[in-house]
């Protein structure tokens, strides 16, 4: 059982976090591409290759749990 299937304020922490996440790492990038002869840490690249995995199964979970309208 997932315990994000039955709490609402644990999906809206997640989802903040996902989201802060997805936008430090958007911003490192955009800022090693900007600045000349910066070199991109090999975290970041690790972090950008792991992120859309995690951010994919979270979006999952919030399909499943927003109401149909149909």
């Amino acid at each position: 059982m997932n315990p994000l299937e039955n709490n609402p304020k644990a999906r809206k922490v997640v989802y903040t976090i996902l989201w802060a996440v997805g936008l430090i790492l958007t911003a490192a990038q955009v800022w090693v591409g900007a600045v000349p002869g910066a070199e991109q840490p090999s975290v970041l690249t690790g972090a950008l290759a792991v992120f859309p995995v995690v951010a994919a199964y979270v979006g999952y979970q919030a399909s499943k749990n927003t109401p149909d309208e149909s």
